[in-house]
């Protein structure tokens, strides 16, 4: 009965810290833009997720491709992985750590009871491949 008292509070919380980071994502790609001199640097990353269902899925997808400096690109289901074109990749463990911030703060708003998620380990992270699935730049 906690867990769902805490719900609602959750998913408030959720969507206030995702429209702020939409927010600062959509003035970072406007001043490049803006200032044409402003270097990116795209990449598309693959990253491992945790959401099991086609609903989470979706919403995590979907909420990857409406922050204006991500794209998700394509799904696998078979090894929970999604492939993200990024328009600012410093580096494939920051997007990865970026978009495992974002499904982390997801799952806990979406889930009625939080303390049952599962974070992918650091290991299965670096035993993936930099193929054409890979890291590009």
């Amino acid at each position: 009965m906690r867990h769902t008292l805490t719900w609602l509070p959750r998913i408030i919380g959720f969507a206030a810290w995702y429209l702020a980071t939409w927010f600062r994502s959509s003035l970072r790609v406007s001043r490049v833009i803006l200032s044409p001199r402003l270097i990116t640097s795209p990449g598309i990353v693959r990253v491992p997720i945790r959401s099991r269902t086609d609903a989470e899925v979706t919403l995590l997808a979907s909420l990857i491709t409406i922050t204006p400096e991500t794209l998700c690109l394509s799904i696998d289901r078979s090894g929970h992985v999604l492939h993200v074109h990024g328009m600012f990749v410093e580096s494939r463990a920051d997007l990865i750590n970026t978009i495992g911030e974002l499904e982390h703060r997801f799952l806990r708003a979406h889930h009625r009871i939080p303390d049952a998620l599962e974070r992918p380990d650091d290991e299965g992270l670096s035993k993936q491949p930099s193929t054409p699935e890979g890291d590009h730049r």
